[in-house]
């Protein structure tokens, strides 16, 4: 991190280089301090075979001793998180399993909201547009929404799309920004 300006940039949390896990997805809740993102990595089962993802939610505090926490365990690969910072809540995008999901912001409660089927194929990234209460994520070719429920999912854009990954609401403009590869 570091100020607005650019000036004294400090590191809140450092891994070996030999971690081949990978960051994906950054939110923070204002009011308690914490810092959230999404890790994931990949094993060589033993004995050979296909390599296996192991991924899980971190979060650490940003004002006082930051110590990495784990606190969503069992995940393939996440990739795009958001927070509800009206509920409490955390929402993640997982690639490899192909579904989406929300815990609360402690962890605790973790849950389907959007599971793969005929609409829903290999979600990257997550936004949330809390006064409509809908969430937009990304996927190959397309982003989609639906209620904060995982009800009502309504392909949103596909449209020249070709890989989008990250995506963001801007709640004062009312728009939807993502990149696209």
């Amino acid at each position: 991190f570091a100020a607005l300006d650019g000036s004294n940039p400090s590191t809140l949390i450092s891994e070996p280089e030999t971690s081949n896990n990978a960051k994906h997805g950054l939110a923070i809740n204002p009011s308690s301090g914490f810092l959230y993102w999404a890790e994931s990595g990949s094993i060589q089962p033993p004995g050979g075979g296909a390599s296996v993802y192991q991924g899980a939610i971190y979060r650490t505090t940003v004002w006082a001793h930051p110590m990495k926490q784990r606190i969503v365990t069992g995940l393939s690969q996440p990739s795009g998180i958001a927070l509800d910072l009206t509920t409490d809540a955390i929402y993640w995008a997982d690639l490899a399993s192909e579904k989406i999901q929300m815990a609360d912001d402690d962890g605790a409660n973790v849950r389907d909201v959007a599971v793969f089927s005929d609409v829903l194929a290999a979600p990257r990234g997550i936004a949330l547009d809390k006064t409509a209460r809908r969430m937009y994520w990304t996927e190959e070719r397309m982003i989609r929404s639906a209620a904060f429920d995982g009800s009502d999912i309504q392909d949103f854009l596909s449209a020249g799309l070709v890989r989008p990954y990250a995506i963001a609401f801007d709640e004062v403009m009312g728009a939807v920004y993502w990149t696209d590869s």
